[in-house]
């Protein structure tokens, strides 16, 4: 696991902190799904520790979230949406395939393929079956 320190000055002033708090809750959003991803990356060995460290992005995260807790509301639902995003993209940048490659097998539109990467709701899985096995992987769907 990655923790995210935010730069303080020694007046404990945060350069970062006062920057986020200039952007609307969907712009913050933004950057805490690639922050959050940053973070999640060996994740795994965090259960075997039994305090859980907080990262600055994390606290600025919760704080931000009090502050308009309906606009948070789903937050973890669009990042796993967003993250899905991103597997597909690595997935086929990994296999050194353009969009409009994986449009053709898949029988559809560059823009289609990058709806999927870039806003990656409401696909079908059968739609996800082909895009993994037009990149030569496989899917594991999962209930949790």
């Amino acid at each position: 696991m990655r923790n995210i320190i935010f730069y303080h000055f020694e007046n404990g002033k945060c350069p970062v902190a006062d920057f986020l708090e200039s952007l609307s809750n969907k712009q913050v959003e933004k950057i805490f799904f690639v922050l959050d991803l940053i973070e999640t990356i060996d994740k795994g060995k965090r259960l075997f520790f039994k305090e859980v460290i907080m990262s600055d992005s994390q606290k600025y995260k919760q704080q931000r979230m009090q502050k308009d807790p309906g606009f948070w509301k789903d937050y973890d639902k669009r990042f796993e949406t967003f993250k899905l995003g991103v597997l597909l993209k690595q997935a086929r940048i990994d296999a050194g395939m353009t969009q409009e490659q994986i449009a053709q097998q898949l029988k559809t539109s560059k823009s289609v393929i990058s709806r999927m990467e870039n806003h990656a709701t409401d696909i079908r899985l059968s739609t996800l079956e082909k895009f993994a096995k037009a990149v030569g992987r496989d899917i594991r769907v999962a209930l949790v």
